[in-house]
């Protein structure tokens, strides 16, 4: 169970600024549109095939890997991709290596599919190291919210030190209710242990319905990211569009023309100004000559909370 106070906090971090910033209503959500097939493939058969068809003719997937400390030296159990309208979960502790060999290398590895993921780099390493695979044409999520915080919470000797879990994007980019997302039960002091207990029999029903959620808001999430990316350079290009022209008289244009001319590297200070924003916020850190990391208090994180929340 995740303590209300913590949601709350969650919901009172970048929640307004994203929202206010991109969503069309701040109180409203962006129309989502989800996967609503899930399919458990785990023998090369016609499921596969038609899987692999699916995936080829997409030009953007979402990919999200699970398994023992996936790394090089971790295990690989599953592999999920998610298209707006289905999911597919590989489960690689019966396809082997073949599920690469038949075609999932190939996708992997095509320049023209981009893989949207939440924190690639475990992820890409494993295949990498354990199956030959280099990951290409990449988009992660977790770097897209870190560079609209960069900008949008940066304030002099204020700087974001920290990466986000999935499920606070989920929460603040898309709207989606904490009850729609799986949180894994992770105790920080037994992560191996009890990460172990998911996979502790066959994957059932339940376990679908766990791994699905977490691949199936990527595509979603990306589209939001996207804007997000690109909110605080579309707001200075309308500010240099309207810099000159949009002077009351000629002779105020001729003035800041001639200003412009004589000092064509300055930058305006209205375009500074759309690169900081309000400076409290739990994702930030003064930089200071201190440069411990934070160590949360016990009240807020607890001891036992999901692993990508704990993990903040």
């Amino acid at each position: 169970v995740i303590p209300t106070s913590h949601i709350e906090r969650l919901k009172e971090g970048n929640v307004p600024e994203i929202r206010k910033r991109i969503w069309e209503n701040p109180s409203k959500p962006p129309k989502l549109t989800c996967p609503k097939k899930v399919h458990l493939i785990d023998c090369l058969d016609d499921n596969f095939d038609n899987a692999l068809e699916e995936l080829f003719s997409s030009a953007q997937v979402g990919l999200k890997l699970h398994g023992k400390k996936i790394g090089r030296k971790g295990e690989l159990y599953t592999i999920a991709f998610s298209t707006w309208d289905q999911v597919f979960i590989f489960d690689v502790t019966k396809l082997q290596d073949k599920c690469f060999k038949y075609g999932l290398k190939a996708i992997l590895q095509d320049p023209n599919i981009q893989k949207v993921c939440h924190d690639v780099r475990c992820m890409s390493d494993i295949l990498k190291y354990q199956y030959n695979v280099d990951l290409t044409n990449v988009f992660d999520t977790i770097l897209a919210d870190f560079a609209f915080n960069n900008f949008s919470i940066r304030e002099e000797g204020t700087r974001p030190m920290y990466l986000r879990s999935y499920q606070s994007l989920c929460v603040e980019y898309l709207g989606i209710t904490t009850n729609d997302l799986f949180y894994h039960p992770i105790r920080t002091n037994h992560s191996e242990e009890d990460a172990a207990l998911f996979w502790r029999g066959p994957i059932t029903n339940q376990m679908v319905k766990a791994i699905a959620r977490e691949v199936m808001y990527l595509l979603p999430l990306h589209d939001v990211c996207q804007k997000a990316l690109i909110y605080h350079f579309r707001m200075a290009n309308l500010i240099f569009l309207d810099q000159v022209r949009g002077c009351s008289n000629s002779e105020e244009a001729e003035t800041l023309a001639k200003k412009i001319e004589a000092e064509p590297h300055r930058v305006p200070q209205t375009v500074m100004d759309i690169f900081s924003g309000p400076p409290e916020c739990a994702y930030c850190q003064k930089e200071t000559g201190d440069t411990r990391k934070r160590t949360p208090k016990q009240d807020y994180l607890g001891n036992y909370l999901p692993i990508r929340i704990a993990r903040l």
